[in-house]
């Protein structure tokens, strides 16, 4: 069983599409016997400071980069940040998503759809 952590834009979504999205990608992970840490599923959790962030990418196994259209948060380009040379990057990236981050990726997956990012995670990618 590996364990990731899951870097992602939360700010300024539609918070009940957020939700369903993240549980998706939650369950693909778990439906492939692995584990992934998603902050804003996990929202019982007392410290969810940025150091405790930097904690749980060190003891994971990779960080996981999911972006979609438009723009990237902050919070996902310090979490790449911080990870770069210490852990795996995987990202996943929509078809439209324009980025020069995959250059720090270990492994780049593109999707267009939610269902075909499913796959993507459900085969091991």
């Amino acid at each position: 069983m590996s364990n990731y952590f899951l870097a992602y834009k939360g700010s300024g979504e539609d918070q009940a599409e957020l939700l369903e999205f993240l549980h998706r990608i939650e369950s693909a992970y778990i439906s492939r016997g692995d584990a992934i840490y998603i902050t804003d599923l996990h929202k019982h959790d007392v410290n969810r400071s940025l150091e405790a962030a930097y904690d749980r990418i060190l003891s994971s196994d990779a960080l996981v980069v999911i972006m979609k259209e438009g723009n990237k948060s902050e919070g996902m380009l310090v979490e790449i940040g911080f990870a770069y040379k210490r852990v795996p990057i995987s990202i996943f990236k929509h078809t439209l998503a324009q980025t020069r981050l995959t250059s720090l990726a270990d492994q780049v997956s593109e999707w267009n759809s939610v269902n075909e990012l499913e796959e993507l995670i459900r085969d091991g990618n």
